[in-house]
């Protein structure tokens, strides 16, 4: 019994060993530490291998050291000498690189084969026994911790142990039936086909419960990719339904960040790993994942490439529905805007005749000496309110009217500085100051003209009206990239961010006075001209707003 146990002792470390070794072998991502590793594996697997030799050659010529048995122990002796300094180097790169768990394992495991080495016969069945828990230790950090950057992967593991399993069951079947032979006078070929068959009656049920702890795990993974999808369905935000998808995963996986990048925004050098999201033909973006400190994921490889198909589908659904929602919106506002348009121009219609008769009789009174000596003040005072109405009404109908498809050159630089030489006197009259910060030779090939001073009127004349006397308003235009960046920047109270989008709709004002269309305008320009309008408020500690306009296809004559 003695000897089955020595035999079976030296096969499992001996099996273990070369397992690790071609396990080692095949990865080179460890650098020195992992290559010292895998010398600690091979001379102590050099040792087992020896002693299993000398058992079997024993065996098979007898009792006494024949020359043969004698270099095979030699060379076992070799392997074992030589295991020594190689895992004293694996333990002092386990501190060095902070794997303090591996690094006392190893320590107690190595410990325990040196004092059995210095109690018993070198070879013995104690001191195999002491020396198999190193194997065992290594195997269950690179499976548990990827120690030194190595991985043992989870299928690798199985497909180990049911093959040792097996192996060692076939190799003790003889030794087994000698036993029985020898204690029960039996006949061992019969003995030998029973343990065989018992054999092969247990490893097909083990086999079969291995299948169906895989596939429970599998259907598992499954389940948990169809129950993040069914929770993240809730949420209608794609930017919230991202960070759920990113957080779910990386508490699920324990990984050390995950990240979803859309439309292809990949940070280079920041991720480990990162799997495609694909839907309909289309990449939407990319998973992206940092498994430092050292895993690899080969295990959750599967596991990753589902789920990023569902997040791909779950997100894509949800761009496409706020696509579809925001063209629903945008026709919904075209068609309020046309109403309104025709409203404003029916109304600026019926107030512009009676308002050019009023105007006209108060310059007849004006121009009458006995009646604008007692009535000249109030005179003035109509005349002024009825421009200012007329003025507004003009605003009005160039709202309500249609923009031509007019597309010229136009040289934006010169457009802008004409415009503020005839906003200077203005300014100056409100007792503010205009600066201009103006890059020469802008251009936009096909535009219009028009449209573009409404925008440079507008936003200009409502920094104006929003500045505080003795305040700057500082104009700047220039490039970003291949578009036109137009800016105006007031030291005005600023405006509050939930307003930020409401002061670009029709008839919304702040102001005592105004129409509130000057944005609506702004707004509806740029986007005939195919640019965007942003505010960004406030700008400083005391407030101010800014009006950022963007002109694509900008080109610049040097």
């Amino acid at each position: 019994m003695t000897s089955l146990i020595h035999a079976l002792a030296l096969v499992f470390g001996t099996a273990l060993y070369v397992y690790l070794f071609a396990v080692l072998s095949s990865q080179r991502r460890a650098g020195r530490p992992g290559r010292m590793l895998l010398a600690l594996v091979a001379s102590s697997g050099l040792w087992y291998l020896g002693w299993l030799s000398v058992f079997y050659l024993r065996l098979a010529l007898g009792p006494g050291d024949s020359a043969l048995i004698t270099a095979v122990a030699v060379l076992a002796h070799a392997g074992g000498w030589a295991s020594w300094p190689a895992g004293i180097a694996v333990a002092w790169f386990a501190w060095r690189e902070g794997e303090v768990p591996f690094y006392w394992s190893l320590l107690a495991a190595g410990a325990i084969s040196g004092i059995a080495s210095g109690i018993w016969t070198l070879g013995s069945l104690q001191i195999v026994l002491a020396t198999l828990p190193v194997p065992l230790v290594i195997i269950f950090f690179l499976y548990r911790d990827q120690i030194f950057g190595l991985l043992l992967p989870r299928s690798a593991l199985l497909a180990a142990a049911l093959g040792g399993g097996a192996a060692l069951y076939v190799l003790a079947v003889p030794l087994a039936a000698a036993l029985v032979e020898s204690s029960f006078g039996t006949v061992p070929e019969g003995v030998q086909s029973l343990l065989l068959l018992a054999g092969v009656i247990t490893f097909l049920p083990l086999y079969n419960a291995v299948l169906a702890y895989e596939e429970r795990r599998q259907a598992g993974h499954r389940e948990w990719v169809r129950g993040i999808a069914r929770d993240a369905a809730g949420l209608f935000d794609w930017q919230h339904r991202a960070r759920f998808f990113e957080q779910r995963t990386a508490a699920h996986l324990k990984l050390k960040s995950v990240r979803i990048a859309l439309e292809g925004a990949v940070e280079p050098g920041s991720f480990t790993h990162r799997w495609p999201l694909e839907s309909e033909g289309r990449t939407w973006g990319w998973l992206l994942i940092d498994a430092t400190p050292r895993r690899r994921l080969d295990d959750d490889a599967q596991l990753l490439e589902s789920l990023a198909q569902e997040i791909a589908h779950s997100l894509s659904t949800l761009r496409l529905l706020d696509d579809k929602l925001g063209l629903e919106r945008e026709l919904v506002r075209q068609e309020h805007l046309a109403s309104l348009g025709k409203v404003a121009a029916a109304v600026a219609h019926e107030i512009r005749n009676p308002l050019s008769a009023i105007r006209s009789i108060t310059q007849v009174m004006l121009e009458d000496e006995e009646i604008s000596s007692v009535h000249e003040r109030d005179l003035r005072y109509i005349l002024s309110e009825t421009e200012r109405l007329a003025s507004s009404v003009k605003q009005l109908l160039g709202y309500s009217k249609p923009v031509e498809a007019l597309e010229t050159d136009v040289d934006v630089s010169a457009l802008v500085e004409s415009a503020m030489a005839a906003l200077q006197h203005q300014a100056a009259g409100m007792q503010l100051r205009l600066a201009l910060q103006a890059e020469p030779g802008w251009h936009l090939p096909r535009s219009n003209p028009d449209l573009l001073s409404q925008v440079v009127l507008n936003l200009v004349l409502n920094a104006l009206q929003s500045a505080p006397p003795g305040s700057e308003v500082t104009v700047e235009l220039g490039g970003r990239g291949p578009d036109l960046l137009f800016t105006v920047t007031d030291q005005g109270p600023g405006i509050p961010p939930e307003m930020h989008e409401r002061i670009f709709e029709p008839f919304f004002t702040t102001k005592a006075k105004g129409t509130g269309l000057g944005l609506s305008i702004v707004r509806k320009a740029v986007h005939h001209l195919h640019g965007t309008v942003l505010v960004e408020s406030p700008t400083g500690e005391s407030g101010g707003a800014r009006f950022l306009v963007t002109l694509p296809g900008a080109e610049r004559a040097l």
